[in-house]
């Protein structure tokens, strides 16, 4: 089946028949802003059958023979016994459109990630909450790109945050017929996603004698230049395959949405290359892609934005066969595509990238460190090292992503499976000084709760956060109920010698009241090393005292006893370093509120509360964070004597669903004095309680049974309650406490 192309205006085709053709067009924008959307346009629903991308698009076999290439000795490395990483945030990103793959890529802004899948695009902050989310093709309100013209068919979409111009740039092709085709590329107007956006909608169609092309399976990349697309090109009008194009966008005049000039030009002795991420004064943007089973290529475009030529070489790298399909739990199998290029990213003179091979024994993820020096000006690109995720014994590692950041660490992601294990997201890494060819043992960030498997990718993808130039975010699928689902992961690279404590937060305390707070409870070594408090603020930002509790902690660790100033209120705060057994130390910060008795909330006393909460549940689709529940749909309520519903997979309270639901409980709660209250809400996935219009604890986000606090002072009487609560996926639990006032 192909989509309808009636209507649509025939476009002149790019005459590439002479091989070193370059030919030139202009494109203007079309400026829109997200802000005058609906920021939620992805509904809840049942997906049903999954339309898989390949069904649409014209026939595009390319019956490729990975290429034999001399045998050589070079050294191939593998994974470490000990871990190299440290996982932070968390939490899923979009889930099942209805299309196979989902083809998920991401781009992380300085508060905002970027994601985009077959075909869909969603603007996340950085805790995971979901602000944005729409169609790529015509099937929004409008959709974003339909503005530019997209129809229904904006497929293998990608996308990255310049950090240099520090912009967020999505793309996507398009296909349609045998007479149409687009490559579609838009750039936001600054480093926030939300706002204005210049979008391009730039011809395609490519004709080499008789034959015409389209695009597929992109790469996607820039420098300081341009930004730079590539792909695979089929035929269009009739089969056949033309070797890979490569289109050059002038990125400046795209900063102000001005009209933008772009070469396109094709390599018909190529297949499947990737474009580098550029980090660093690149003498020529690169491409890498594979040219046997024992070299890599590796592409320069000489004068991009003057008169683009390209120039190749080719870099001896351990031998390797194709990958087969990796096995899955459950009698599944999943596809790896081939042996092509995953991504390329190129920092300071180093240039990596990764794919899916066979070692012979099993399918491995494998990862390549070249130098290129100044070349291609001068000198050559030379093999630094190589290495293959072996993880453990039948085990197959699959969709790698590479990157590096400016302490020479790199990170990387990479689905993993076996006969018996299910499909799994993971991160590994390596520091500058650990052995050539070596990386960590592998982290597991989520495992899927289903078996699946079959038609998988096309690719994972990884980034390195602008504000730090240090922590990696990763995207990868994973199987779930109804379809595909996506999670999104930050990380570090660590090598394990250092502890890692977290901030706390002692709620609310009365001015010259006292709280002890066990500030070791949230700290953790990621080598394993016993640690202790080792030094602390005596005196507090604003005045208070902090004294060490010895051994009141559980198990008899020691804790911090924090006194309020007098005749002070507002946010208070002091920081504690712990030390570790090796002499590794490092620091947190303990923060609260001091509250003026004075400022105590008064009560509502209702005088005819009845016992108990009204309980209402809402229909939510892939939650991430707590909705506004004004806009939510509700499908079931009832009356509860309390909150108390430890985690279970079965459903939730009397919801009658177990996923993909939220939860408002509304009552009262009498308090027997005047007093600072803390109130304790422990769930999975996310809450928040609120006393009148204050929230007390904010308990938000994607996580397991969880407790979070928070204090507020009360007067004595009835004071109003609301707890919201939400579930994604697996087990569900809420469980609301209070204490003070002799409570």
């Amino acid at each position: 089946m192909q989509l309808d192309t009636s209507g649509r205006t025939p476009q002149i085709p790019i005459d590439l028949s002479v091989p070193s053709a370059v030919v030139w067009r202009t494109s203007s924008a079309e400026i829109i802003d997200t802000r005058t959307m609906p920021q939620f346009q992805l509904q809840a629903a049942d997906v049903g059958a999954q339309r898989r991308v390949k069904e649409i698009l014209p026939p595009h076999e390319h019956h490729a023979t990975l290429a034999t290439g001399a045998p050589n000795d070079l050294p191939v490395g593998g994974l470490l016994d000990v871990a190299r990483t440290a996982p932070q945030r968390m939490f899923p990103g979009i889930g099942a459109t209805g299309w196979v793959p989902p083809d998920p890529t991401l781009a992380v802004g300085p508060n905002h990630i970027v994601t985009t899948v077959n075909m869909a695009i969603a603007f996340y902050a950085k805790d995971g909450v979901l602000e944005y989310s729409n169609a790529l093709n015509d099937t929004g309100d409008p959709g974003f790109f339909e503005t530019v013209g997209a129809g229904g068919f904006t497929f293998d979409p990608k996308c990255f945050y310049d950090h240099l111009a520090q912009r967020f740039v999505v793309v996507a092709p398009e296909v349609y017929g045998d007479t149409e085709a687009w490559i579609t590329i838009a750039v936001s107007d600054d480093s926030n996603p939300h706002g204005v956006w210049y979008k391009y909608r730039t011809d395609a169609v490519i004709t080499v004698g008789a034959t015409t092309f389209w695009w597929d399976y992109p790469g996607f990349g820039y420098d300081a230049d341009a930004y730079y697309v590539t792909a695979n090109l089929f035929g269009l009008n009739q089969g056949g395959w033309g070797g890979v194009g490569f289109r050059i966008f002038d990125k400046t005049p795209m900063l102000n949405g001005d009209p933008v000039s772009f070469a396109t030009l094709r390599d018909g002795s190529a297949a499947s290359v990737q474009v580098a991420q550029h980090f660093g004064a690149n003498a020529a943007p690169l491409f890498v892609s594979v040219a046997s089973n024992s070299s890599l290529r590796v592409h320069a475009l000489r004068n991009p934005l003057t008169a683009p030529a390209l120039v190749s070489t080719t870099v001896s790298v351990p031998s390797f066969n194709g990958p087969t399909a990796a096995p899955a739990s459950g009698g599944n199998t999943v596809s790896l595509v081939d042996w092509r290029i995953m991504n390329a990213h190129w920092r300071d003179g180093e240039l990596y990238a990764c794919h899916n091979i066979n070692n012979g024994a099993r399918n491995v993820a494998r990862w390549y460190q070249l130098s290129t020096g100044d070349w291609p000006d001068s000198g050559a690109v030379a093999f630094v090292q190589s290495g293959e995720v072996l993880a453990g014994a039948g085990v197959h590692t699959w969709f790698p992503a590479v990157y590096s950041n400016q302490y020479g660490e790199v990170g990387m992601v990479v689905g993993a499976s076996s006969d018996t294990d299910r499909i799994s997201v993971n991160v590994t890494g390596r520091t500058a000084a650990d052995p050539p060819g070596t990386m960590g043992a592998l982290t597991e960030v989520k495992l899927a709760s289903v078996d699946g498997g079959d038609r998988w990718g096309d690719y994972y993808d990884i980034a390195i956060d602008p504000t730090d130039d240090r922590t990696f975010w990763v995207i990868g699928e994973y199987p779930a109920t109804g379809g595909w689902k996506t999670w999104i992961t930050s990380f570090q690279v660590t090598d394990g010698s250092t502890p890692t404590p977290a901030d706390d937060d002692f709620g609310a305390v009365a001015a010259g009241e006292s709280t002890t707070i066990d500030v070791l409870a949230n700290d953790v070594h990621t080598g394993g090393l016993a640690f202790d408090i080792s030094a602390f603020d005596a005196i507090s930002a604003n005045g208070g005292s902090v004294t060490l509790s010895v051994g009141t902690g559980p198990g008899g660790r020691d804790e911090l006893t924090y006194t309020a100033p007098a005749g002070f209120t507002g946010q208070d705060s002091f920081s504690y370093t712990v030390q570790d057994t090796g002499g590794g130390s490092a620091s947190a910060v303990v923060s609260g509120d001091v509250i003026d008795p004075a400022d105590f909330r008064t009560p509502e006393n209702p005088g005819n509360d009845v016992p108990g909460f009204d309980a209402t549940y809402y229909l939510l689709f892939s939650p991430t964070a707590l909705p506004n529940f004004d806009n939510a749909q509700a499908f079931a309520s009832e009356i509860v004597p309390q909150v108390n519903y430890p985690a279970s997979a079965g459903t939730f309270a009397g919801s009658g669903r177990s996923n993909d639901l939220g939860a408002v409980f509304e009552g009262f709660i009498t308090v027997p004095a005047d007093d600072v209250y803390t109130f304790y809400l422990t769930s999975d996935d996310g809450s928040r309680l609120l006393i009148g219009p204050t929230v007390v604890v904010d308990n938000d986000g994607l996580h397991g049974m969880t407790e979070a606090t928070g204090g507020i002072g009360l007067r004595a009487g009835t004071h109003a309650l609301r707890i919201e609560f939400f579930e994604a996926t697996g087990d569900a639990g809420l469980i609301a406490e209070i204490s003070g006032g002799a409570m």
